[in-house]
């Protein structure tokens, strides 16, 4: 296993998982009332800790266990899809009735793999427009606890293969909620084109409308 994670766990279910398949085990993430998923264990409340996303690929029968965080209203859970939030190798951790700052300095393996967001979302799916689905925010964003229900945000990363269009609202309002929108390719091939979406995905101030986009913020001139 990778990495690790920071608050004790419980272990809940347990999902089967046979060689040679390679499983992507963010199809397999579980919900449970008051709790968090953090990662997959190979033993209950112990053994290796493998990402939500892991791709896994087992040399036997295994058995994977959802690792639950106790997290009520107030909890706000950070998880880093790869890359570590810090340098011990956690990549998981949970914050309690506090402003929460995301990160921006993810630690990737990789010197070509960035940090493309923190998203609501364990795996995201790209929609017909090129936007990428759920609720995205940026690295620096400050989160402030509900009162209602825990909050968990996931770190997805990008590298030089993708091109990617990140879109700030300034003083308007992402439809889908968060304080970004996402829009882009994981690979790029040639004649790829990316269109510039359209007012359909914000909500305007009261008394403005969308006019264009611009490369600066707090500017007339638009692209």
């Amino acid at each position: 296993g990778n990495g690790g994670v920071q608050a004790a766990g419980q272990t809940s279910v347990m999902m089967e998982a046979y060689y040679p398949t390679v499983h992507d085990l963010s199809k397999y993430v579980f919900s449970k009332a008051k709790n968090v998923q953090a990662s997959w264990t190979t033993e209950e409340n112990a053994g290796n800790h493998y990402r939500l996303n892991e791709k896994y690929a087992p040399e036997a029968n295994t058995s994977l266990y959802a690792y639950w965080l106790s997290a009520d209203a107030g909890d706000v859970i950070l998880n880093s899809m790869s890359g570590d939030l810090d340098t011990k190798g956690t990549f998981c951790q949970q914050y309690t009735e506090n402003e929460v700052t995301l990160p921006t300095d993810i630690i990737y393996k990789a010197d070509n793999e960035h940090l493309l967001g923190w998203s609501t979302a364990v795996n995201y799916s790209v929609k017909d427009n090129g936007l990428l689905d759920g609720q995205w925010y940026c690295g620096g964003d400050a989160i402030q606890p509900s009162e209602e229900s825990a909050i968990a945000l996931y770190a997805h990363s990008c590298n030089a293969a993708g091109a990617y269009v990140i879109y700030h609202p300034t003083n308007g309002e992402a439809i889908q909620g968060g304080s970004v929108l996402i829009q882009g390719i994981d690979k790029v091939t040639e004649g790829a084109t990316i269109t510039v979406i359209d007012e359909t995905v914000l909500t305007a101030p009261q008394g403005y409308e969308l006019i264009g986009w611009s490369l600066e913020d707090n500017i007339n001139q638009t692209d």
